[in-house]
């Protein structure tokens, strides 16, 4: 009977390791998603935070605009690395979710004793 109690025991921290994985991995994706589409929206339009010289001059035109063009270029290689990320984690993870959630075609969202 105790014996029972342990594998009990250990089958529901199992379940439950499978479950918290499943969302991990749900997590991780909305996450590299959230931050491909933050790093867009930043794209549009960068911040020009200290853009001015250490005169207190304003930049002229051109360097404003080289300035621009370069926070420009560097938001969207960020969005496209967490995009990679996203999409390395999609194809590394395939069918993995669906196998997590579902224990010898049982739903690992019941709980064990009650299937």
């Amino acid at each position: 009977r105790i014996e029972w109690c342990r594998a009990r025991a250990r089958a529901h921290r199992w379940q439950e390791e499978c479950l918290l994985l499943a969302e991990e991995m749900t997590r991780v994706q909305a996450y590299f998603s959230y931050q491909a589409g933050r790093w867009e929206q930043l794209s549009k339009d960068p911040p020009l935070i200290n853009v001015v010289s250490i005169d207190d001059e304003q930049v002229d035109r051109e360097d404003l605009q080289s300035i621009i063009n370069g926070k420009r270029a560097y938001t969207l290689r960020q969005a496209d690395i967490q995009r990679t990320m996203l999409k390395f984690c999609q194809s590394k993870w395939i069918g993995l979710s669906e196998k997590l959630l579902t224990m010898e075609g049982r739903d690992a969202r019941v709980m064990v004793e009650r299937q």
